[in-house]
């Protein structure tokens, strides 16, 4: 709930069976024009939540933007951050997943560059950071990272599970327009030979057909 001085007030629940400990709450202020403002952290200390248990806290912006506020979305900084994407990819559904500290949204593939484009958010003042994890589609494929149109420097690694992970930083307070290139093209009939294939494909049709014709005949 939002007052009329700018501050929030709300409630947290554990809804899990394990007690949690060290919760803050935090949240991204926005104007009353949408844009981004702030970003907040809630002032009550709760050193332990028990399961089922609930518990009030509230939050305050920057006293300068106070009058500005339009509303707080918040989250939980303890909840897992890992987050999984499913784009369209050939005609079919491509999942990888990523963990950050700042937030992925409007993730598309482009089939016929075979890359993908997304935008980075970073709301808060410190640099933050995002690792992608994508499934192996070759041994030695090489990623290229570009963000604002400019190439970036990350790191490409591989995991225990054959995934690749392709991690690079955050600037504070920014909004980034990334494109991921290095993906491999899916195999597809080649330009251009579709005469040989179609040689091929013919006599071994007429003969089956042929000996079709021929146990006919004999019968």
């Amino acid at each position: 709930m939002k007052h009329t001085d700018g501050h929030t007030t709300g409630f947290i629940f554990n809804n899990g069976t394990i007690p949690v400990y060290g919760v803050k709450v935090y949240a991204v202020i926005y104007g009353k024009d949408g844009k981004f403002l702030d970003v907040g952290k809630s002032i009550e200390t709760i050193t332990k939540m028990e399961p089922r248990e609930k518990l009030a806290f509230s939050m305050y912006p920057d006293p300068a933007l106070a009058s500005k506020v339009s509303y707080y979305s918040c989250f939980d900084i303890g909840a897992d951050p890992t987050q999984t994407v499913v784009v369209n990819r050939d005609s079919s559904k491509y999942n990888f997943t990523y963990l950050s500290t700042g937030y992925v949204t409007d993730a598309k593939f482009d089939n016929f560059q075979q890359t993908l484009s997304l935008t980075a958010r970073n709301p808060f003042p410190n640099t933050a950071f995002v690792n992608f994890m994508f499934p192996q589609e070759a041994q030695g494929q090489k990623f290229s990272v570009a963000s604002n149109g400019v190439p970036i420097d990350f790191l490409q690694s591989k995991d225990p599970d054959g995934n690749w992970h392709v991690a690079f930083n955050l600037p504070p307070k920014s909004t980034s327009y990334v494109s991921i290139a290095g993906f491999e093209q899916h195999p597809s009939l080649p330009v251009g030979n579709y005469r040989n294939y179609f040689f091929i494909i013919i006599p071994v049709a007429a003969a089956v057909v042929s000996v079709i014709i021929w146990k006919k005949k004999t019968d």
